[in-house]
C-alpha cells in the first residue's frame, strides 16, 4: 500500500519510527515490564539472551529455542533464504551488507538515532520532516484501515470468528 515504504530513507523513517516508538513505550512501562535486547548481541551471545528473555518473561529456557533454523516457513521465497540460517556475525549485518550510498542515505534519516543508540556513523542525520511525513502517511493508512473495517460491507465479508465454546 501507499504507506509501505520503497526506497533506503522510507525504511530509515519506519525504524526510527518503531525504535522510537517502542523506546517510549518502555520508558513508560518501567524496566519490570520491558527489556531492550540487541540483535548484535543476540548474535553474539544467543543462549546468554535467549536466557535472560526467557528469565525476564518468566519462562523456563530450553535449549529447543535456539535450534529452530530451518523447522520454519520463514524462508521460503527466494529473496528469503537467509532466514534458513542461524543468526551468526557478519549475516544481515548492515554495516557489511548495505551499498555505501544506502548507508548514507539511511544515516541522513536515521543517523542521529544510531548514534544515540551507540552505533558507529558517518552522519548524524535527523530527518525530521521525512520522518513527520512518513509518521502522517502511516497513520492516516491506519486510519483508513479501521474506517474501512467498520463499513457493512466488511461485516459482511469478513464475519466474525465464534471462539470455540462460545
Amino acid at each position: 500500500g501507499w504507506g509501505h515504504p520503497r526506497d533506503v530513507r522510507g525504511f530509515a523513517c519506519q525504524w526510527e519510527s518503531e525504535i522510537r516508538a517502542a523506546r517510549s513505550l518502555g520508558s513508560r512501562l518501567g524496566p519490570d515490564r520491558y527489556l531492550e535486547l540487541r540483535y548484535e548481541r543476540l548474535v553474539a551471545e544467543p543462549e546468554a539472551i535467549v536466557r535472560r528473555a526467557c528469565a525476564f518473561a518468566g519462562l523456563e529456557f530450553d535449549a529447543a529455542m535456539l535450534d529452530y533454523v530451518g523447522r520454519t516457513d520463514s524462508g521460503r521465497k527466494e529473496h528469503q533464504q537467509r532466514l534458513n540460517e542461524p543468526p551468526r556475525r557478519g549475516v544481515r549485518d548492515w554495516r557489511a551488507e548495505m551499498a555505501p550510498s544506502d548507508r548514507r542515505a539511511f544515516e541522513d534519516v536515521a543517523g542521529a538515532l544510531l548514534d544515540a543508540l551507540g552505533y558507529e556513523v558517518e552522519r548524524k542525520g535527523s530527518a525530521r520532516l521525512r520522518v513527520a511525513s512518513y509518521r502522517a502517511r502511516t497513520a492516516a493508512w491506519r486510519g483508513v484501515g479501521a474506517l474501512v473495517q467498520r463499513s457493512p460491507l466488511w461485516s459482511r465479508r469478513h464475519p466474525v470468528l465464534q471462539q470455540p465454546g462460545a
